[in-house]
């Protein structure tokens, strides 16, 4: 459990935001977490993950994860009381992107899609979404293309 300091920065390309802490459960360290994606399952596979606020990065491995989507517990290893737990309070957790919520076909994250420009045809034009697009949607979710769709429609 290093604490590195340094200049805040978002996730790496190669890494994603797959939940934040957003409080604490019983007297021994549980994390309540939100999942970022909605989905739930890849937490159960995750063993060792960043816990990042700010310009504060510490490493941790799970001990373990229950519930599901709005009700996620994770207990870390090496928090093992309320008062510990409640320091995370508003951490991100982060993991590389090969541990974040898989992608079905025709799915996208947002953070993938950041760099690229909204096009879409409307009457049999094509048009360019003008406004900053991306702002209307959580970064971190899952999107299909009709969702980037209704978000032209919602910016233009």
């Amino acid at each position: 459990m290093e604490q590195q300091k340094g200049q805040p920065k978002k996730a790496e390309q190669s890494e994603m935001i797959v939940g934040i802490i957003r409080g604490t459960h019983g007297l021994a360290g549980t994390c309540k977490v939100e999942s970022t994606s909605g989905e739930c399952d890849h937490f159960f596979e995750l063993t060792d993950v960043t816990l990042r606020k700010g310009s504060i990065n510490k490493q941790f491995s799970i001990e373990t994860v229950e519930g599901c989507a709005s009700s996620l517990l994770i207990t870390f290893k090496g928090i093992d009381s309320i008062d510990e737990a409640s320091k995370y309070r508003g951490f991100e957790i982060i993991v590389p992107k090969d541990k974040a919520c898989p992608l079905f076909k025709d799915e996208y994250y947002v953070e993938d899609l950041k760099s690229c420009s909204l096009v879409y045809y409307e009457n049999g034009k094509k048009k360019r979404a003008k406004k900053n697009w991306q702002r209307i949607l959580h970064p971190l979710q899952r999107v299909t293309l009709q969702t980037y769709w209704k978000a032209a429609q919602a910016t233009s």
